[in-house]
């Protein structure tokens, strides 16, 4: 069920992320797109736990291990999303991943507005 937050509450998600030193030591877009779900986890750990139904065609994009990532297609290379108990695939193109970020964003509830300006912070 998709959640609604007012646009406003795009500000404090937009400050949090460019201040966050582990956005900043992210050296990889791979990197970066697991910092910025980790904290949409930390903003909202309930409503983020619907992440699990976003998917593919085929794969899986989250899940709650490596194993269940893995076991939806061939070179997914699953990684542990920081500070959760979540897994997120991670062998996509950073435009992918900024597709799927924007959808998990709009999914919590955030206006398109706020899905794009984090979005680019990916890549």
């Amino acid at each position: 069920p998709e959640r609604s937050h007012d646009v406003a509450d795009g500000a404090p998600l937009l400050a949090q992320l460019q201040d966050s030193s582990a956005l900043r030591a992210a050296r990889t877009a791979t990197d970066r797109y697991l910092a910025i779900l980790g904290h949409l986890h930390v903003a909202d750990p309930e409503a983020f736990a619907h992440v699990l139904e976003l998917s593919g065609r085929k794969r899986k994009y989250f899940g709650t291990s490596a194993g269940e990532i893995a076991a939806s297609g061939e070179k997914t290379h699953p990684r542990k999303i920081p500070g959760t108990s979540y897994w997120a695939m991670t062998n996509a193109s950073t435009g992918d991943k900024q597709e799927t970020l924007s959808r998990v964003l709009r999914h919590l509830g955030y206006s398109p507005h706020v899905a794009e300006r984090v979005r680019r912070l990916v890549g």
